[in-house]
């Protein structure tokens, strides 16, 4: 049996700057993975951090800008509506 580091609520909360109870609010939200030792005591285990962390990760990608052929500054919505 590996011994695994568990990590209490409360320090991963300071860790990511939010309160105890936000991060379990989270948890309750987001259903992320979590070790309950009681109903108060709450524990994470250093891959359920990854799990958390990958969960709320997202790759960005760059945003494509309309093409306008409008000379008149105008959104197409709005040009729509004028002619």
């Amino acid at each position: 049996m590996s011994a695994h580091r568990l990590i209490r609520a409360s320090d991963l909360a300071s860790e990511w700057g939010m309160t105890e109870k936000e991060l379990k609010r989270r948890v309750h939200r987001y259903g992320w993975p979590v070790v309950r030792l009681s109903r108060t005591d709450w524990r994470f285990t250093d891959q359920q951090v990854e799990q958390i962390v990958a969960m709320q990760s997202r790759a960005t990608t760059p945003k494509k800008k309309a093409a306008s052929s409008n000379k008149t500054g105008q959104s197409k919505r709005s040009a729509a509506r004028s002619s």
